[in-house]
């Protein structure tokens, strides 16, 4: 359980994750931006933009504990689940002014709405864990 906190974890469980839905959604906007109004585009780039600055502030506090040669805290697994719930919520909220209902259905992928919420779910179950781990006791006792 121990390894469980070693930062090379995130890489793995947010960053590379975040860079493909990137590239998922990059393809699926370039294929119906053509279709999208001013303000579904605006969605895309508040949506896109935070998304980007999450994952960036992710792989900056990866390379923080990597170069200090430091675990995650469970500090980090509060603010993950705190910040990526609300966040896939409200994604889901607004997924209809994303992808609007005027696109039609056969442009785009079969479930992309789901896609953010499926990659972003390691993180948020890895978050979950390093909470578990910050209320488990340390010494093993063993009970005859």
């Amino acid at each position: 359980m121990h390894n469980l906190r070693n930062p090379k974890w995130l890489l793995i469980i947010n960053t590379l994750p975040i860079v493909l839905v990137f590239f998922l959604f990059w393809g699926q906007f370039n294929i119906v931006k053509s279709l999208l109004e001013d303000s579904h585009i605006a969605y895309w780039k508040i949506f896109g933009s935070i998304l980007f600055i999450l994952g960036l502030l992710n792989f900056a506090y990866t390379l923080f504990l990597i170069v200090r040669k430091r675990q995650v805290s469970a500090i980090y697994g509060w603010i993950a689940l705190l910040v990526y719930i609300p966040f896939i919520y409200l994604y889901g909220e607004y997924a209809d002014q994303i992808i609007p209902f005027s696109i039609p259905r056969w442009m785009i992928s079969g479930n992309i709405v789901l896609y953010l919420g499926t990659f972003l779910m390691p993180t948020l179950f890895y978050s979950l864990l390093i909470v578990v781990l910050q209320f488990t006791p340390k010494e093993k006792s063993i009970m005859h």
